[in-house]
């Protein structure tokens, strides 16, 4: 497991610290957030969200990645997509409670123990 030294804040929710994965040569970013989960995200994009991206939008983004991430797919943000996905609506409150369900018997079936936040914003 990496030390605090080798993660750095995570550029969707802006709130963990994620670790940072090498690119391999990929002009942009790749981390694993534990909130998030894992994605690439273009300079470009990366740029975009440094632009006053709210609380409400990054916690959408941050919920589009661990859906896609279900899928089994390591997400690519980019400017076009993010432009897509941020301008979706917030899911009800009823689609957020069943997500944060859902969310927690995952980790229950994983058998990990972390605690579960409800003050935070994960949906």
């Amino acid at each position: 497991m990496p030390s605090e030294e080798d993660m750095d804040r995570c550029e969707v929710c802006a709130d963990q610290l994620a670790t940072t994965i090498p690119s391999g040569g990929f002009d942009g970013i790749h981390q694993d957030c534990p909130r998030c989960g894992e994605f690439q995200l273009t300079e470009t994009a990366s740029s975009i969200m440094r632009q006053a991206l709210g609380t409400d939008r990054r916690a959408l983004l941050s919920g589009w990645v661990r859906s896609q991430n279900r899928l089994g797919s390591v997400p690519m943000i980019t400017s076009e997509n993010l432009k897509t996905i941020l301008a979706a609506p917030l899911p009800s409150v009823v689609d957020q409670s069943n997500a944060l369900l859902k969310e927690a018997a995952l980790g229950l079936k994983r058998g990990l123990a972390i605690p579960l936040t409800l003050m935070s914003q994960s949906f």
